[in-house]
């Protein structure tokens, strides 16, 4: 009965049809293969380009998610004595009455370790290792002591796998480390591998010992400095961070995740990767769409062979909608298998925390695989239909004797729109600067880009007009020819619109990055300091401060006191980076800066004096510009467990302080209302090289277990930190412009198949191949010029809003034009063209002359 049913099923005409048609469709698609590798690459890179841009955000949060679970694991609060308490360590019967899910009391302690002229900073971590197993899990190496570790004793340690090969340690050997200026013996029970409280930054050492055991070692009494708490199922973690925070007031208690600072962090990390994606998007239509066109107009005998045994115009079109769903399903498939490595490459170039030992992680979300595989899919679809559509409206007879051509069917109005699209954005900024609206100022640069393709056309038209006699002097009539051809044929309108939006995107980027790079060097040159002593606390402060006085080289230190993402009351954004000042030496070491008043600059000297005599705080220019703040303004920050007023005495003017939103108040407040009593980090002024200072003071105080830094050597790491980021954005950039430059040559090559009667035609009346060469050359090299020019041109302009920009992700970048850099990919711009333009070449050689003008 089934094979009876299967039977007229198989004999059913609509069946046999498609059967013809897929054969057909597949036939068409396997015998162009470069076409079709073509139309595929475009898809494949967009939408995995789609896939890495979604997925990229998951993965960088997961990234930020490590950074802190490196140092608490799964723990959602932690607990800390303040720093303004008598004794720096947690009494443990007030630890022990906490509830809490899993609780894991720590004690902390730093040392050094020197290896033969090299130190290393250790971090000693001393707890119950059952209970730390519960919310920072340690893995061991295969190959490691299978030792019980609840029974270690005493000086008994776990090493990394990481320091296990750095310095060449095994099981069983001694660790000598320097401890509070005396020399303890370790012993290495275990190698773990390098994940968790392993996750080591460069230079620094973890070893993880039994509370009980080190405190004895260290003649320390159980002393406990730190508790991770894991809540208990059902609680909210705010809601207990404050409660105990009321119930225990000597602790300072902190969530381990600030949500808002996550979120923030994800947005402006995000927000480029997606402006570069849909860019990249827009190229790939240009190429899928130009593509199409080439299809369609090589089909065109075929649909006329359809169209006259009775096809109709639904059938043809839908044959041609089929073959552009199967290029976007293969692509879509291709694109994700392309996005997952992709992912891996642009999450691993961009993650900023690569220097402090968080490995790149990536996230592959099934939603997002989907999601990329519709995407290629529509994308092939919908720029194939256009192509499609227009040549479903051409008649039989036009199709069979082959005198379609494309017209131009552009009308005074898409001038009008152009001019709109490209004013209009500038009268907004102009009357609108410092609003730092995202969602106007990401579509500013959009309409200009629009708006530059609506007048790209009637510009050229214009240049021929002016041109064409001069080019004729210098080229002979095919040139003249030539420019005719570029004012008259869309396609090759068409390549100049392509080549200056991809080159306009690769030059905004490049802006960008090059103008990061001065933006950092500018802030260090405004610094006057040779050397940084960073990873100072309360132990070991007072300390550092004494031995640095007593080095004969310095001249002169400054203790740098801040505190980042500073909460600000009923607001939703943040003070960047404050800094707790010393109003007296403030500006022998920060030089390069601008103090404004409500109406312009005012004396520094003054207003920094100002701090000192109440709460006052000076805010970074930004608040002024975009939040509207006014001199004698109240302003309610977030400091320690309270909120504090301060009132507004000025605004900070430079460029490093308006794209880290630095704010400064005095350091007797900072360090009161803070209750932080030691800097963060000491700046150091001496004689001599900045390596020669370094290993001066890197001698004195290699017992106090502090990290000496140049200031070359922090300029170095700052840089390449944002290069890497930039280095991804031009990525992007540049893969727009290559498929751009495929898109080129689609259109050259349709250009070529409408203009082969027409070059049929001056062939039989007499123009040589060698002339009809030249004319193709010159219609790429004009192209290619004015192309670049536009490039140059819509890079600047689209440049001018990525302050704006950055403005709306509370940032600021001021932007740098490296004039001779873009005339350079101008330039190249240009030569992508010109090269472009030698495969329409070669195949004019080849014309047949018969078969072109045969119907004449």
């Amino acid at each position: 009965m089934i094979k009876l049913m299967l039977s007229k099923i198989l004999h059913y005409k609509w069946v046999k049809d498609l059967n013809i048609i897929m054969k057909f469709l597949w036939n068409n698609i396997s015998e162009k293969k470069l076409r079709t590798a073509l139309i595929l690459f475009a898809i494949a890179i967009a939408t995995s380009l789609c896939f890495a841009s979604l997925g990229i955000s998951k993965s960088f949060k997961n990234m930020v998610i490590g950074k802190y679970k490196a140092q608490f694991g799964n723990a959602d609060i932690v607990i800390t004595k303040k720093e303004n308490s008598t004794s720096p360590f947690l009494r443990k019967e007030n630890v022990d009455e906490i509830s809490a899910k899993h609780k894991a009391k720590i004690l902390n302690i730093s040392s050094s370790y020197k290896k033969d002229k090299t130190y290393f900073n250790v971090n000693i971590i001393a707890t119950n290792l059952t209970e730390i197993d519960k919310i920072n899990k340690i893995t061991y190496k295969e190959d490691s002591n299978s030792k019980n570790l609840e029974s270690l004793e005493g000086n008994e340690i776990i090493i990394s796998n990481k320091t296990a090969t750095d310095l060449d340690l095994n099981i069983n050997d001694n660790l000598n480390l320097k401890v509070n200026g005396e020399n303890k013996k370790f012993k290495i029970v275990s190698i773990a591998l390098d994940k968790g409280f392993f996750e080591e930054k460069p230079g620094v050492i973890t070893i993880i010992g039994d509370l009980e055991g080190i405190s004895k070692t260290l003649n320390m009494n159980d002393n406990i400095t730190t508790v991770l708490l894991t809540k208990e199922d059902g609680k909210d973690t705010k809601k207990l961070k404050e409660d105990l925070a009321l119930k225990y007031k000597d602790f300072a208690v902190s969530e381990t995740i600030d949500k808002k600072v996550l979120e923030d962090a994800v947005n402006q990390f995000m927000i480029p990767f997606y402006v570069m994606l849909a860019v990249v998007v827009l190229m790939a239509v240009f190429i899928i769409y130009s593509s199409f066109k080439v299809i369609v107009l090589e089909r065109m005998a075929v649909i006329g062979t359809f169209r006259s045994i009775g096809a109709n115009k639904q059938m043809t079109d839908l044959i041609l909608l089929l073959e552009s769903l199967i290029y976007g399903v293969i692509g879509g498939v291709l694109g994700n298998l392309i996005g997952i490595p992709l992912l891996y490459l642009i999450t691993d170039t961009a993650n900023p925390y690569k220097q402090q030992g968080i490995k790149t992680v990536i996230s592959i979300d099934l939603k997002y695989i989907l999601i990329t595989f519709v995407i290629g899919i529509m994308l092939s679809f919908f720029s194939a239909l256009i192509p499609i559509v227009k040549i479903g409206k051409i008649e039989i007879k036009d199709i069979v004797l082959a005198t379609f051509k494309s017209t131009d069917n552009d009308k005074i109005i898409r001038l009008f729109v152009g001019l709109l699209f490209i004013v209009a954005p500038y009268i907004y900024y102009i009357n609108n600067r410092y609003i730092g609206s995202v969602i106007y100022t990401i579509l500013c640069p959009f309409m200009i880009l629009v708006g530059a393709a609506f007048i790209i056309p009637y510009i050229v038209k214009i240049l021929s007009f002016i041109l064409k006699e001069f080019i004729r002097l210098i080229a002979g009539n095919e040139g003249a020819l030539a420019i005719h051809n570029m004012a008259t044929t869309k396609n090759l309108i068409q390549n100049i619109i392509i080549l200056g939006l991809g080159l306009g995107a690769v030059i905004v980027v490049h802006t960008s990055s090059y103008s990061v790079r001065e933006m950092v060097e500018n802030s260090f040159k405004g610094q006057d300091y040779k050397v940084s002593v960073n990873n100072i606390n309360s132990r070991n402060g007072d300390k550092v401060i004494k031995s640095i006085e007593s080095i004969k080289d310095i001249e002169n230190y400054y203790e740098n006191y801040y505190k980042n993402e500073v909460e600000v009351k009923n607001k939703n954004f943040r003070l960047g980076y404050l800094q707790g000042i010393n109003t007296d030496k403030y500006t022998s070491f920060y030089k390069d800066f601008k103090i404004l008043g409500d109406n312009g600059e005012v004396n520094k000297i003054d207003t920094l004096n100002k701090l000192e005599n109440e709460r006052t705080i000076v805010l970074s220019d930004l608040f002024k510009n975009k939040y509207k703040y006014k001199i004698g303004d109240i302003i309610n920050i977030k400091l320690k467990d309270s909120f504090v007023d301060y009132k507004v005495v000025g605004f900070i003017k430079s460029e490093i302080s308006s794209n880290q939103r630095v704010c400064l108040i005095s350091q007797k407040f900072f360090i009161e209302d803070v209750e932080q009593s030691q800097p963060n980090h000491i700046y150091i002024k001496g004689v001599g090289s900045e390596e020669n200072l370094k290993n001066e003071v890197t001698d004195q105080l290699n017992e106090l277990n502090v990290v000496v830094t140049t200031k070359a050597e922090e300029e170095k790491v700052n840089i390449s930190k944002n290069a890497d980021l930039m280095n991804t954005l031009q990525s992007f950039s540049t893969m727009a412009l290559i498929i751009g430059a495929f898109g080129m040559i689609n259109n050259l090559m349709v250009s070529f198949l409408e203009r082969k009667r027409e070059l049929a035609v001056l062939a039989s009346i007499g123009m040589s191949k060698y002339q009809r060469g030249k004319m193709i050359l010159i219609e790429g090299v004009f192209a290619g010029l004015v192309g670049g020019v536009f490039g140059v041109i819509i890079g600047y302009c689209l440049s001018i809003f990525v302050p704006e920009i950055t403005l709306g992700l509370d940032t600021y970048l001021n932007i740098k034009i490296p004039i001779n850099q873009i005339l350079i990919l101008g330039m190249v711009g240009a030569l992508l063209m010109i090269i472009s333009s030698l495969v329409p070449l070669i195949k004019a050689k080849n014309i047949a002359i018969v078969q072109e003008i045969k119907y004449e």
